[in-house]
């Protein structure tokens, strides 16, 4: 059994589908909720060839995983992007959505 974020948030899905696991201004979502949208999300990602990839050579600094920006302002949607990235096993990082173009070309 894996044990990460991802895991833990769907072993939670499955023992209390019901409750409520993100409340904002724009809503309530139940953990079922955000377990599905997050599954579609990675199912996406994963459909669309990111994921976990081998590491060719012996160099720590190279990541195995695809990396997904994130370009949200703050709300839900962020943490349920950062659980659908863990879930396809990308890596998600954040874009501020008040960056301008040189630090967006920088960035990505």
């Amino acid at each position: 059994m894996e044990i990460n974020i991802a895991a833990a948030t769907e072993a939670i899905a499955a023992a209390h589908p019901d409750r409520d696991a993100l409340v904002s201004a724009s809503g309530v979502r139940s953990w079922q909720e955000v377990s599905e949208r997050t599954r579609r999300l990675a199912a996406v990602l994963g459909a669309a060839g990111l994921g976990l990839h081998a590491v060719v050579g012996p160099s720590a600094s190279v990541s195995p995983h695809d990396h997904v920006a994130l370009y949200l302002h703050n709300g839900p949607e962020y943490l349920e992007g950062m659980l659908g990235a863990w879930k396809a096993r990308a890596a998600s990082f954040n874009v501020n959505y008040r960056y301008v173009a040189a630090e967006l070309r920088y960035l990505l």
